[in-house]
């Protein structure tokens, strides 16, 4: 890939200007149709194009440059995406910000006319933001409705032995390709509340490594027992998995989507709870939910064929059965003591 031969002659708004109108031309036309065909042709939801249009401006132009800012802001713009550019007053520096449906966590951000913009790279000091606008132009979204198409790169096989069933062994080889796909998805929420900052993780589809190696399995497994009896199955299934706090291994708070708890060794509660989110519902077809509690989340089933025990929540009109994925090994419908009398926010999984 040859380097991109336009230079912003100068840091202020007339060289910015001049540089929008030289990539204005016909010679970007090829560049904005390839990274439309790439989006299409991979599945790229929102968040991973705006990496993958990065990659792009950062291999044609200086990284890190004025000028790789500048294309990548206008690729963006080419392919529907609402965004600005922020400048720095002092040192002349240009960032790139963009509109999102939903939340970002730890990223600067600014109020514009028609909502909150977030910085792609952090600027520094006082700014000017160049406030225009396109026709047609959109907000990004952080959901993922479907799974991108990926070459598959086995990754680490991964044994779990499910506890308090002897025999019952499950086995998958994850795509490490999709791990690393999933790692770089930001520390964001779908939406303005706070609870949608796990509905991407808990509603995204199943990988086909998943379906295909551990699922048939577990429906086998799952065969003549009542809603409740394979809701605790699952539980279970979740439960076998060892926990650790984020903060010792990643240094920070992070949550998995389910092929990462397959993949990586260790996983905390909120991935536990997601975990057994995919399963009931994949696997049993009965609606769940996450429950949030101060520093905690657990899940909940609703139960359809009155095999339902323990513990509960209504939502709805509808009881959901309190399943509680690290309150190791309670049976389904406990509650553990530390949260008998905490608030709980039950989050309902599309």
């Amino acid at each position: 890939m040859i380097k991109y031969t336009f230079r912003i002659t100068s840091r202020n708004s007339q060289g910015f200007a001049q540089g929008w109108r030289t990539l204005s031309g016909k010679n970007t036309n090829n560049l904005i149709n390839g990274c439309l065909k790439v989006r299409d042709q991979l599945n790229l939801p929102d968040w991973h194009y705006i990496l993958y249009v990065d990659a792009v401006a950062t291999a044609l132009t200086s990284p890190g440059s004025n000028e790789q800012t500048l294309l990548m802001g206008y690729l963006l713009n080419q392919s529907g995406y609402d965004i600005r550019f922020v400048y720095e007053q002092e040192g002349g520096k240009l960032h790139l910000a963009f509109s999102s449906t939903g939340t970002f966590y730890a990223r600067a951000r600014y109020k514009l006319d028609n909502g909150w913009y977030y910085a792609y790279t952090r600027p520094k000091g006082l700014v000017s933001i160049c406030d225009f606008s396109t026709p047609g132009e959109k907000r990004m979204s952080l959901a993922i409705d479907r799974l991108p198409n990926l070459d598959f790169k086995p990754g680490k096989k991964r044994t779990v032995e499910v506890y308090n069933h002897p025999g019952l062994t499950l086995n998958v080889t994850t795509n490490q390709n999709l791990v690393v796909f999933f790692g770089d998805y930001p520390n964001a929420a779908v939406g303005e509340s706070e609870d949608s900052r796990w509905s991407a993780h808990a509603e995204i589809p199943t990988s086909e490594e998943i379906r295909k190696e551990v699922y048939p399995t577990l429906r086998e497994a799952a065969k003549g027992l009542t809603q409740y009896e394979a809701v605790d199955l699952m539980l279970r299934v979740a439960q076998s998995f060892p926990y650790e706090y984020d903060d010792v291994i990643w240094g920070k708070d992070r949550t998995f989507f389910m092929d990462e708890s397959w993949y990586y060794p260790y996983s905390d509660c909120e991935d536990h709870a997601i975990n057994f989110s995919h399963l009931v519902k994949d696997i049993l077809g009965l609606e769940t939910a996450l429950v949030s509690y101060p520093g905690h989340l657990s899940a909940a089933v609703a139960i359809t064929d009155g095999s339902e025990k323990g513990d509960y929540l209504v939502y709805n009109g509808k009881k959901y059965t309190v399943c509680d994925a690290t309150y190791f090994y309670a049976p389904a419908g406990s509650t553990a003591s530390a949260y008998n009398n905490e608030k709980a926010r039950l989050i309902p999984v599309k």
